[in-house]
């Protein structure tokens, strides 16, 4: 399931176009967004705004990276595992962690999907990727 996903060495950077959606869960809301992305190996880049975004695909993991003039946020993703996500805030120079709870994780070669609670505040998210 997830080798079919991961580019193999020697395979050229894509790019193309990619539609990501946010459901916040707990007060039923949603965005979605189309981006063209660089595809390249296990990793996936895409700017939207002023964010620059990448996702990293390992075997049953995933790493958010989000980063602005303002911050930079780290989310780690594995299946069934609470994890603290890291969030610096560059004018502070301060890192706060926030723990995610991961609670569905599906990579295919044509999307991905993260359903994650962040317990501190009850908050359930599902965050989707189709290519």
């Amino acid at each position: 399931m997830y080798s079919e996903f991961i580019i193999k060495k020697g395979d050229t950077v894509s790019m193309k176009k990619i539609k990501t959606t946010l459901t916040d869960i707990t007060n039923n809301t949603y965005t979605t967004n189309e981006y063209s992305a660089i595809i390249k190996k296990s990793k996936i880049t895409y700017h939207n705004d002023n964010n620059k975004e990448t996702i990293y695909i390992k075997d049953k993991n995933i790493i958010i990276e989000r980063e602005t003039d303002e911050y930079l946020h780290t989310m780690n993703f594995t299946l069934n595992k609470l994890i603290p996500s890291s969030y610096y805030v560059k004018q502070l120079d301060m890192y706060l962690d926030i723990d995610i709870l991961t609670k569905q994780l599906d990579i295919t070669a044509s999307s991905i999907t993260i359903k994650y609670e962040i317990p501190s505040s009850k908050n359930e998210f599902i965050y989707k990727v189709e290519m």
